[in-house]
């Protein structure tokens, strides 16, 4: 005779069915099933090309609405932190899939006041000494936080971040400022799509008001961002060629410039403009008849925190703002490709090309820990030498045992009767601060 489940009415008042019950009762059970289909690989976003009108003094997305909002947030004096975040997430609308805040304060950022701000690329001991001396970065802004070391943050202090947005309106993207100062019109196509996103804006197209020589632009976009990693124009009669339409581009590759060619049937995009070279973006646009200069992925990067700074100094004359160098390396690697009608591009060879150093604090962390520990593997070797030499029956051998034993606090209360142990001390997060001084530009 089958025995009643106690738990069976239970198991329905409680939402639970019979046979979940039964199945909990009875163990696992394995069912043969058969393999899912595999999804198909989403369909590429094409590029189109919307026109567009850009304002006279436009702000970094070209809206007139924001440029109202700015307005009402001018600040003479000394501003709030909260105020200044608000500024920024107006500047740089935040992404659906990046975080802001890496670091806030334990006070209401309302009531606290930013009377000095960071700006950065990213992390670098320049950022931490201003953060380990007092009132010195109250806010801190970095496109690349995340290697931020959270314990060189002080307490009262926050740290704002913008990734994604950055990138694509204060670098060689959807840059209207940019596009203005290089000369030119205000009507502009933006290259809308990328990766997926349909709504994501990846670059601009228009005419220049007055055409000049590819050697002229390459000279102007030379001065602008303090340098130009790769250029390629051709040869000494084609840099002679006049350019009346440039893109703005923040990727180069061989889908966007075919996207391009095809959306602009009526517009022939002499010269395009963009951040790190890509040797296969090169190639495609040698092939379609684009030249290019590639100015670095850092120094497009840091032509946005400069211009950033720009913003904030005219919206907030109260505060003191900081803008840190990234810290660069040379290497005299070389870049180089050969087209499809044999002519080989070489990066010029007086100019070596600039590269970010990355991973610097830790790379030293990594340094430092390897030579405590050859020095205690040392200690040790040395220590077992001494040991082997005596007899570990010996009444010398016992003694030393006994010796080490009180030095650590460990005789468990044989003599002294308690044992005190390892004392830990509360961790300062402001303690470890790695050296160095920093570069810092200040606002004027």
């Amino acid at each position: 005779m089958e025995e009643a489940n106690p738990l069976g009415d239970i198991a329905i008042e409680t939402g639970v069915s019979r046979d979940h019950e039964q199945r909990r009762q009875n163990g696992p059970t394995f069912e043969k099933r058969e393999h899912s289909e595999k999804k198909e690989p989403a369909v590429r976003t094409p590029s189109v090309m919307k026109p567009f009108v850009l304002p006279n003094d436009p702000q970094p997305d070209g809206a007139d609405m924001h440029e109202s909002l700015l307005e009402l947030m001018k600040e003479t004096d000394v501003p709030k932190m909260q105020k200044v975040i608000d500024a920024l997430e107006i500047l740089l609308p935040p992404a659906k899939e990046e975080m802001r805040l890496y670091h806030t304060p334990r006070s209401d950022m309302s009531r606290l006041e930013a009377s000095s701000i960071v700006l950065s690329i990213e992390p670098n001991d320049g950022v931490y000494d201003l953060m380990s001396q007092r009132r010195q970065a109250d806010l801190t802004f970095l496109h690349r936080p995340f290697n931020l070391n959270r314990r060189n943050v002080p307490r009262t202090s926050s740290v704002t971040s913008s990734h994604i947005r950055f990138d694509e309106l204060l670098t060689t993207g959807w840059n209207p400022i940019l596009a203005l100062r290089l000369g030119m019109a205000n009507d502009v196509f933006c290259v809308q799509g990328f990766k997926n996103d349909p709504d994501r804006k990846i670059g601009l197209i228009g005419k220049l008001k007055t055409p000049v020589s590819r050697r002229q632009f390459h000279d102007q976009v030379e001065r602008e961002f303090e340098g130009i990693e790769v250029a390629q124009m051709g040869n000494e009669e084609e840099e002679k060629e006049m350019v009346h339409t440039v893109g703005i581009l923040n990727a180069l590759t061989p889908d966007l410039l075919r996207d391009i060619e095809s959306e602009c049937k009526e517009y022939k995009v002499d010269m395009l403009i963009t951040g790190a070279p890509r040797e296969v973006g090169l190639l495609e646009a040698s092939k379609i008849g684009f030249s290019v200069l590639a100015v670095g992925h850092t120094s497009s990067e840091w032509w946005g925190i400069k211009e950033l700074r720009n913003i904030l100094a005219r919206l907030f004359t109260g505060a003191k703002i900081h803008v840190v160098e990234p810290e660069m390396e040379e290497t005299n690697e070389k870049i180089s490709y050969t087209d499809e009608n044999g002519i080989e591009y070489v990066m010029d060879e007086g100019k070596k090309q600039k590269r970010t150093r990355r991973g610097n604090s830790a790379r030293r962390n990594n340094e430092k820990s390897s030579s405590s520990r050859g020095k205690e593997e040392t200690r040790g070797d040395s220590q077992r030498g001494r040991r082997e030499e005596k007899n570990v029956g010996s009444p010398e051998a016992k003694h030393e045992t006994k010796k080490r034993r009180e030095s650590r606090g460990r005789d468990n209360g044989r003599e002294t009767g308690k044992s005190e142990g390892f004392k830990s001390k509360p961790m300062n997060p402001q303690a470890a601060v790695f050296g160095g001084k920093p570069s810092v530009v200040d606002a004027k």
